[in-house]
């Protein structure tokens, strides 16, 4: 990585900034993917409270109520989001429980 003098603008960086900001317009397949994993209403026989920031509260509340049009409730959206991150980093996930599944025996072994 180059070292900018300071005053110096980089217009590469500020390119690469600009361009990182800039999202390109979805296809019509990666909308119509996006809503069935993520708009898809669950059955939820057994909930349970979690608590959440209030500004993710009030986001996941505008998605539901005006991109879903009301179809899905801000629970069923919010469990989407969670079970889709669960499936994305579930190899990530496994070998942090192993790891420190380890560091639990090895720590309880060593007395």
């Amino acid at each position: 990585m180059r070292k900018l003098l300071k005053g110096v603008i980089d217009k590469d960086e500020i390119l690469a900034q600009i361009e990182e900001q800039l999202s390109p317009i979805p296809t019509q397949e990666a909308i119509n993917n996006f809503k069935e994993e993520f708009f898809a209403e669950r059955d939820q026989e057994i909930k349970s409270c979690v608590y959440i920031d209030e500004d993710l509260h009030n986001k996941l509340r505008i998605v539901a109520k005006y991109i879903c049009n009301g179809k899905v409730t801000m629970g069923a959206y919010l469990n989407n989001i969670i079970e889709a991150h669960f499936e994305k980093h579930k190899h990530e996930i496994q070998y942090l429980h192993n790891q420190s599944h380890s560091d639990f025996q090895r720590e309880l072994w060593r007395y």
